[in-house]
């Protein structure tokens, strides 16, 4: 569920119930890295239980400032086929998808005139769905990607 934070931008980042400890050289790396205009989509690659998605979080709740739309933190570890990744994005937004256009479509329009971060969990087994996020990249100017 999007919430306003202290900082009045919308994000649905989970809540952690322990301090971020470390990793602060990366934090500052990844945060340079989000500065930068050419700079749309950042990954963080890593074996799995080594913080990955603990740092992207991290990272993204101190840039909340940065995106006049917020942060969207979309979770793909039950996601099972690349087809299935955009109704995973809409339901992150909580953007209703009606019938009349196809979902990706609506996706894109609600995307593409958003300045936001879109922080993208888990997308290590869904390799295949690329497309999509290049179609998000192209479509939508202001939307950046962090992913793990």
């Amino acid at each position: 569920r999007l919430t306003f934070s202290t900082s009045a931008k919308p994000h649905n980042l989970p809540f952690q119930h322990t301090e971020f400890i470390g990793r602060e050289v990366e934090k500052k790396q990844l945060a340079k890295k989000l500065q930068e205009s050419t700079c749309r989509l950042l990954t963080i690659v890593g074996p799995g239980g080594m913080g990955k998605t603990r740092l992207a979080m991290a990272c993204a709740g101190e840039r909340l400032e940065a995106f006049r739309d917020g942060v969207c933190f979309v979770s793909f570890a039950a996601v099972t086929a690349p087809d299935l990744m955009v109704y995973a994005v809409a339901d992150a937004l909580e953007l209703k998808l009606l019938g009349q256009r196809p979902p990706k479509e609506q996706v894109l329009e609600y995307l593409k005139n958003k300045k936001m971060l879109l922080v993208l969990d888990n997308l290590e087994h869904l390799l295949s769905g690329i497309d999509f996020l290049n179609e998000i990249l192209a479509t939508a100017t202001e939307i950046k990607i962090l992913a793990t």
